[in-house]
């Protein structure tokens, strides 16, 4: 069974332990020297901010990192760091560490910047350990022995929002890797080689101003995904669909259902075949989370909607 843990909160503090209050933190300084050979490593300003959390099916944690360091702009206009780059850090069920490399410098965003190197959903792994890191512009694959392949280099635009071809959310499933690649979902086998490009059924040409993406998770013969807002009216409301592959192997997009204010998380639960949305909720101050299955007629539909 999958592991899910919460995005590593950033208020670890010097001589703090690897847990507090059951969230998962660390020393960033002691994260920091384990990265090797890497001149920025040694910058006693430099900071690892720790991203997010993927485990894979032995209970082995991945975490992605950004290594930040102040510089002297205003921070209250957010540009109060700069970022360096992307770390990987991997460690056993019980927390020993195995490595840490750095994976991506500034160059594999946009351009530089605080916040411009990762989104959500930027990591996934394999039940052999490989890990597939995406930064807004690159896709790196991982071999459990630290080796770095990239298997996506997007060249920086001159406008440096421009996302149409953005690089976001990404998922493993039954020995395949799949990642969104603009307005696509690219599925790759565990060596990097590509085997199927699946139409995402997401406008990434008219969103591409916004930086939003899309979240999805896969199931057999099923991707379900979720996007954060669809402009409709002047308002945002969050929304989600299915692709299902049908019997030409063709994938068969279901019509779009909304849902809350933002929706940034979907889950596949294959044991009902049922969906989870979890986002915004409506009023703009609480979370919520949404259960979808298929009715007997065929179309997918709400089954339960809670705030909190």
């Amino acid at each position: 069974d999958e592991i899910i843990y919460s995005t590593i909160a950033e208020s670890a503090s010097p001589g703090s332990g690897n847990s507090t209050n059951s969230t998962w933190t660390y020393k960033y300084e002691d994260v920091l020297s384990l990265i090797e050979n890497k001149t920025w490593s040694d910058d006693p300003d430099a900071t690892v901010k720790p991203l997010e959390i993927v485990s894979d099916s032995n209970g082995g944690l991945y975490i992605l990192g950004s290594v930040t360091k102040p510089n002297n702009s205003d921070y209250m206009m957010g540009m109060g760091e700069d970022f360096l780059g992307n770390t990987l850090t991997v460690l056993t069920s019980s927390g020993t560490h195995t490595r840490t490399i750095e994976i991506a410098d500034a160059s594999a965003g946009y351009q530089a910047g605080a916040n411009t190197e990762v989104y959500r959903d930027h990591i996934s792994v394999s039940s052999s350990g490989i890990t597939l890191i995406n930064t807004a512009k690159k896709a790196f694959l991982v071999d459990s022995n630290g080796n770095i392949s990239t298997i996506i280099d997007e060249p920086l635009v001159a406008n440096e929002w421009e996302q149409v071809d953005q690089l976001r959310s990404s998922s493993f499933y039954d020995g395949s890797f799949y990642l969104q690649h603009g307005g696509d979902i690219l599925r790759y086998n565990e060596s990097g080689v590509l085997q199927e490009t699946i139409n995402s059924g997401w406008d990434n040409v008219a969103h591409n101003m916004g930086g939003g993406g899309i979240e999805f998770d896969v199931g057999q013969d099923i991707i379900a995904v979720a996007e954060g807002y669809s402009r409709q009216g002047g308002s945002n409301k969050g929304y989600f669909y299915v692709l299902e592959k049908d019997n030409n192997g063709d994938w068969i997009k279901s019509s779009s259902l909304p849902v809350g204010a933002l929706a940034f998380g979907v889950k596949i639960d294959p044991s009902d075949d049922s969906i989870y949305i979890s986002g915004e909720d409506l009023s703009g101050s609480d979370g919520f989370v949404a259960k979808f299955k298929k009715s007997s007629q065929g179309a997918w539909e709400q089954i339960w909607y809670e705030s909190h």
